[in-house]
């Protein structure tokens, strides 16, 4: 017989005359205890099925939130949140806004309005707007970051419902 180098891959034939190995011996005496064997098969299928039934290690697709439902009284009215609802103004922010009742948030488009038409923005900052005698007396400084201008507005501002 001429030796060939096998790979750990490839199986060895058996002859007649090779000898059986252990493992064959161990399974004969083995399958003498046929009761020990099938409590071992049970075993093992009720260990694999718990594996299938285990949520996988993999992240899972988190579950959507429940949609709210809606309410019964139908959509909500407009004009009812605190930033919307007419508030009443002091005598001086009335004066420049034409009107003793308005929202916050009208007042503030009415700001922005004023300070465009008026063209009271600052050459050097554009972030700030220059007062004129009338907004003076509202935010009670010359210049007025433009973007803070509700932070004075609010001491002009009160609510109704109070």
């Amino acid at each position: 017989m001429v030796n060939q180098i096998m790979s750990p891959f490839q199986k060895k034939k058996k002859t007649a005359a090779s000898k059986p190995s252990k493992k064959t011996n161990q399974k004969s005496s083995a399958s003498s205890d046929d009761d020990s064997s099938e409590v071992d098969d049970a075993e093992l299928a009720r260990k694999l099925q718990k594996q299938e039934q285990r949520p996988s290690r993999r992240a899972a697709k988190s579950a959507k939130p429940a949609k709210r439902e809606k309410r019964e009284g139908g959509p909500k009215k407009p004009g009812t949140s605190t930033y919307s609802r007419p508030c009443q103004l002091s005598p001086e922010l009335a004066d420049i806004m034409g009107t003793d009742k308005m929202a916050r948030s009208e007042v503030v488009k009415n700001m922005w309005r004023i300070v465009k038409e008026r063209n009271l923005k600052d050459p050097s900052d554009g972030r700030y707007h220059i007062c004129d005698d009338q907004l003076r007396n509202v935010f009670g400084k010359k210049r007025v970051q433009t973007f803070g201008m509700m932070k004075y507005l609010k001491e002009h501002i009160f609510d109704l419902k109070t």
